[in-house]
């Protein structure tokens, strides 16, 4: 067994390689439903994946853990984050525990503020998803972003 240190944790090359590409919202979405399984259903979470050039996802953090309707979507945080795993590409996404995937005008917001900010550090955001209870969002597909 491998270990690489991609942030203040070791993750394991093995259960990476499991997670494979992420070229479309719903291989992303299957992605982060299986992260935010492990973690509190009755918080807000925020996620970054980091990926290589080809879309093969190389890592993952929980950047923010939030209150049962909020969570801190700060772009400097979810960046900051990215760089440190050696991100090339990334995907943010966060729960809604109320089981509503519509974003709000505070998701779209702070979507497009990272998806600038990315922009000018050359990691490029392909998508923001909201995952809800049985449903999710796409903000890319939508137009959002």
């Amino acid at each position: 067994m491998k270990f690489r240190l991609r942030t203040v944790t070791f993750v394991r090359e093995e259960h990476l390689s499991d997670y494979g590409q992420a070229r479309d919202p719903e291989r992303a979405i299957e992605i982060c439903r299986s992260i935010l399984a492990t973690l509190d259903a009755d918080r807000e979470h925020v996620i970054v994946l980091t990926l290589n050039a080809k879309h093969r996802v190389t890592g993952f953090k929980v950047s923010h853990t939030g209150s049962g309707d909020r969570a801190l979507m700060a772009p400097e945080t979810i960046l900051r984050d990215a760089l440190a795993l050696g991100a090339a590409r990334i995907i943010f996404a966060h729960n809604h525990p109320s089981g509503d995937p519509t974003p709000s005008s505070e998701d779209v917001e702070s979507a497009r503020r990272l998806k600038r900010a990315g922009d000018i550090v050359g990691i490029p955001l392909l998508d923001g998803l909201v995952i809800g209870h049985d449903t999710a969002v796409s903000m890319t597909e939508r137009g959002l972003i």
